[in-house]
């Protein structure tokens, strides 16, 4: 995890997840030798979220990607979200993660961190869906 924030956001699923309630949270969650930031339950779907301190890269989309197939393969029949937090998400690169289904928040480094995000976009696909 790169992230102050990420206990604050472990804590307070609530500020990623406004009015859903979390059932289940994990914090570094490991998966074939790798590990997920923050794994939050919600309903019947596992959410992935992956926190960054810096401008979020290709590289970045690559390792949520990675995160993403794992977990199918090891729950075959889960449903899961993917989210990436960091302090600047390029439009190009957030335009096209949430027409596939991953959530793109932007945080600028020196937000207070219980407060809404600057950024948010619509994104409400599962992973799953965007699959098909």
């Amino acid at each position: 995890m790169q992230f102050l924030g990420h206990r604050i956001r472990f804590s307070h699923p609530e500020v990623l997840f406004p009015g859903q309630h979390v059932t289940d949270k994990q914090r570094e969650f490991c998966v074939e030798g790798k590990r997920i930031d923050l794994l939050f339950h919600i309903d019947t779907i596992r959410h992935i979220v992956e926190l960054k301190a810096v401008p979020l890269t290709r590289e970045h989309v690559g390792q949520i990607a990675e995160y993403y197939g794992l977990m199918r393969t090891r729950y075959r029949d889960g449903e899961f979200k993917l989210t990436l937090v960091a302090p600047s998400i390029p439009t190009y690169r957030s335009t096209l993660l949430e027409e596939i289904g991953i959530r793109c928040v932007e945080v600028p480094e020196n937000t207070n961190l219980t407060g809404a995000f600057a950024r948010s976009r619509k994104a409400n696909y599962t992973a799953s869906k965007a699959r098909k």
